[in-house]
Parts: C-alpha cells; structure tokens; sequence
C-alpha cells in the first residue's frame, strides 16, 4: 500500500466512500463482532452528522396568497405545529417567487410566524409583486430573531401571514419557501 500523501487529489461526491471501522454495539439488533474494516459512502456521513436536520419546500400558489389576510383568519401553514415540549429551531429560510403574467397588487408585506413570540420573518412586498424574472427572485430571508419579544415559542406551526395592509386583489405567481430547521426540546434539560 502506497504511502497516503502520494495518492492523487480528487473533488470528491456524495456517493464517493471513506474506509472506517464498525464498532460493536451490543444494543444493536445485529450486533457486529470484531471491530470490521467497512466502506461508508459520504452522503452517508453527512446524514450522521445532520440527522436532526430538515429542509423542505412548500409551494404557495397564487389561491392561496390572495387568500391571506391581514386579520389572522387565513392563513397558510408552512409546517404543522410540532407535539407538546417542541419547537422549530429554524436555520435558513429561503423564498423563490416564481412570476407570473400579472402581479400582485394592493397587498402587504407577508410575514412567516411560528416558532417566535414577536412579529416574524417579513417578505417584502416588492418581492411578491415582482413579474420581472431577475436575481432577485431568490431572496435568503433574515431568520436573525435576537430582538426582545423573539423567544422560541412550543407546539406551534410555522405559518405564512399578511403584515399591517390590506390583502392583495390580484396576482398569478407562485411562492416557494424553502425552510432548513430542526425540533429542539424545550424542555429544561432540553433532552
């Protein structure tokens, strides 16, 4: 076997694998003996060490964006509430508004609550009134929820609402969200 630092360098993929050792795990429903030399895939490794980690789409069509009000009374939910003693630990929240024909008119700023006791994360009006395809259309939103009144709030959906204006009348595209998070216990010993 050649000497490690002389093979050559490589970028590597998710289905490219790493050499490891098995340890034996005696609580294992097929417990393996010996400590055996085994290859691993590094998507598998990236699942190990990001198990807890989520990212899910959800697409909003126009129906439902002209829906939304800015009383409260309709929504859209973005993620169900999570069981008793959780809550969404929300790492990255990123919106693409695919355009349509006519845009959004008269409507306000729409805001994604959920997990923080404050206002929410806003999306610009200009952004969803958009029906000019440009880099804009991606827009990574601020999930920087420091600010007093912004605590982790338990068993409670991520929703998408309007802000203070009036709902909009008109308007043909469709709102991706992409949402990257984790439930976290809120427990004391948060375990």
């Amino acid at each position: 076997m050649a000497i490690i630092y002389t093979y050559p360098s490589a970028t590597p993929k998710a289905s490219d694998k790493l050499i490891g050792t098995v340890t034996e795990d005696v609580n294992a429903v097929n417990v393996v003996k010996g400590n055996p030399t085994r290859s691993f895939t590094l998507s598998a490794v990236q699942t190990l060490f990001n198990q807890d980690v989520v990212s899910s789409t959800i697409m909003v069509p126009s129906a439902s964006i002209l829906a939304i009000d800015n009383t409260g009374s309709t929504s859209v939910t973005l993620l169900t509430a999570p069981a008793a003693g959780k809550a969404y630990d929300i790492q990255q929240l990123t919106a693409y508004m695919n355009v349509g024909s006519a845009a959004y008119v008269n409507g306000a700023e729409l805001y994604i609550k959920g997990p923080w006791s404050g206002t929410g994360v806003a999306i610009p009006q200009g952004f969803i009134n958009t029906t000019t395809v440009t880099g804009n259309s991606l827009y990574k939103l601020d999930t920087t929820v420091s600010t007093a009144g912004y605590t982790m709030a338990q068993a409670t959906a991520l929703t998408l609402n309007s802000g203070s204006g009036t709902k909009f009348i008109t308007g043909n595209g469709i709102l991706y969200i992409n949402i990257t998070y984790k439930i976290v216990n809120t427990t004391a010993s948060m375990v």
